[in-house]
């Protein structure tokens, strides 16, 4: 069952990072990932998410500028540079910009004092979005400050991945953060059978 079952990953009309975490999982360890692939993997609500994406990416990719002058000028200064661009701009759809800002951090904690600071500022709204949050010391520094936004009047809103975010956070995390007034919401969620199954593991 589990080969019948990675054939059928395999010659599925997926990306390779879809495809691949499932097949090891399933080749290392049969019987639980093939119990986690039939939980999970085929979870309607994960289609029907994916659905409203594409639906929403027909709207959002006719807005985007074409920007093929920028891709021009990355040729005539480095090829290797436009080839990059040219590649996302294929697999993602997103064009290459120009005059943009990006500020390294060479530690974490120094990319999380700069975050800290830049939400202090908020006065209209925050909007943060995660693949993994993890309770622990980082984020309660973070959901200190959004709690002191949201008194301030601030809207608050968190999205994170539901399975991402497996063994880092509790189950009444989101109680908690509603609590703070903070609006939440998860994506790719897990089965409520499953939740109850991993709330009893941890």
């Amino acid at each position: 069952m589990a080969f019948l079952i990675v054939l059928g990953i395999y010659g599925d009309h997926k990306t390779a990072n879809i495809k691949m975490p499932w097949i090891m999982l399933i080749l290392v360890i049969p019987l639980f990932g093939v119990f986690l692939y039939l939980t999970i993997g085929l979870n309607g609500s994960t289609n029907k998410m994916k659905k409203r994406y594409q639906d929403v990416d027909e709207i959002l990719f006719p807005m985007l500028p074409e920007n093929d002058d920028v891709i021009s000028r990355q040729e005539m200064a480095d090829k290797r540079i436009a080839n990059m661009s040219k590649l996302l701009k294929g697999q993602s759809g997103y064009p290459s910009y120009e005059r943009t800002k990006v500020t390294y951090y060479d530690d974490a904690l120094k990319g999380l004092e700069a975050q800290k600071e830049e939400l202090r500022k908020a006065e209209n709204f925050i909007f943060m979005e995660y693949h993994a949050i993890e309770d622990g010391e980082s984020w309660y520094g973070i959901a200190e400050i959004l709690a002191e936004r949201v008194k301030a009047g601030v809207e608050v809103r968190l999205f994170y991945d539901d399975m991402g975010s497996i063994g880092f956070i509790n189950t009444d995390f989101v109680k908690r953060m509603q609590a703070l007034g903070i609006d939440c919401r998860v994506f790719n969620p897990f089965s409520k059978g499953l939740n109850i199954l991993l709330s009893r593991m941890r």
